[in-house]
């Protein structure tokens, strides 16, 4: 998901996703099956594994948005400074969202692994 999630925040993945249908296809394949895989591969990892790849990916997530949100200038060729910064903007959402439901989900398994 992580690798997934860093090729279509670049600003050319995303250009070429609006103009090529091919690219908007596999965009929304990679996703599809990303998401699928997802579930099953935090099932088998353990608590560990799951902070790293959560924490890498929610901090590289904040990372490109506040990218986006402090650029001076328009990063996608077809998309507007102003779309570009709701898109920053949702990223660093979307960041501290998952990190916060990744935390509601591991403290209680935390907690049951350690008594």
């Amino acid at each position: 998901m992580s690798l997934t999630a860093a090729y279509w925040m670049i600003p050319v993945a995303l250009d070429q996703a609006l103009l090529s249908g091919p690219a908007a296809a596999a965009k929304y394949t990679s996703f599809l099956a990303a998401g699928m895989l997802l579930p099953v591969s935090f099932r088998a990892a353990p608590l560990a594994m799951q902070a790293f790849f959560v924490g890498n990916w929610v901090w590289m997530t904040a990372t490109v948005g506040l990218l986006y949100q402090n650029a001076p200038q328009q990063l996608c060729v077809n998309y507007l400074i102003g779309t570009q910064l709701n898109a920053g903007e949702g990223l660093v959402a979307a960041a501290l969202s998952i990190a916060g439901l990744w935390c509601v989900y591991a403290v209680p398994a935390y907690l049951d692994v350690t008594r």
